[in-house]
């Protein structure tokens, strides 16, 4: 978020070049000033919220970028993963370690087991040795290696 403070009046049609959010003259107001800045945050928070968080996985042939809140779940296959995603007919595989993406998924993704990554916000309910999704389910294969 631009603001503009000074004192030159010229150049306020200017700032519309940069997308400025507003242009003060000196001297400001403090209540304006207030005003303004509130106005600004208030304004900034929306943006932030509307920004959906992306992901980019390389495969062998392509590079992904992906909405987080387009993936379901993440199964690990050896050196590779599989990643599952609300377009239930395209399932990314990629060459990718599991804590690597832990990391980078951040705290909206659960570490049900070693071999899968689940996004909490599509989990509609669990039991000892299921999670089902929005989508379905999806079975842990071994109880035993349940962390």
């Amino acid at each position: 978020m631009l603001v503009f403070i000074t004192g030159i009046r010229e150049y306020v049609f200017e700032a519309f070049d940069v997308s400025a959010f507003h242009y003060l003259l000196k001297p400001i107001e403090e209540s304006k000033f207030i005003e303004v800045l509130g106005r600004a945050t208030g304004e900034a928070g929306k943006r932030k919220e509307q920004k959906e968080q992306q992901i980019f996985i390389r495969t062998k042939n392509q590079g992904y970028t992906l909405n987080l809140s387009s993936i379901l779940y993440i199964e690990n296959r050896g050196k590779k993963v599989e990643i599952h995603t609300t377009d239930m007919e395209e399932i990314i595989e990629a060459y990718a370690m599991m804590d690597e993406l832990e990391g980078q998924l951040g705290g909206g993704f659960y570490r049900c087991h070693r071999g899968y990554l689940v996004n909490m916000a599509h989990i509609v309910r669990y039991d000892n040795d299921s999670i089902f999704l929005s989508n379905g389910g999806l079975s842990l294969p071994d109880k035993e290696e349940v962390q």
